[in-house]
């Protein structure tokens, strides 16, 4: 049993160093910027009204990060 421990755990081992690889490389943080995109829908019969008098009207508001490179690279 504790052949079989230390095979396994020799085997573990050896996959967890060879599966790093120290040759790729991470994005630079400097070169990503973030913005905010918005996405506002309201929809229903008396959306116009202030929010305390709206009975049918059903609002989505969403808010989500998009990055992207900087042009100017």
């Amino acid at each position: 049993m504790k052949k079989q421990l230390l095979a396994c755990l020799t085997f573990c081992s050896l996959v967890a160093l060879f599966s790093c690889n120290s040759g790729t490389k991470t994005p630079d943080a400097a070169n990503v910027v973030v913005t905010t995109i918005n996405f506002n829908k309201s929809d229903g019969a008396d959306c116009d009204k202030p929010d305390t008098m709206r009975i049918d009207c059903a609002t989505i508001n969403l808010s989500y990060p998009k990055w992207s490179k900087e042009a100017n690279l």
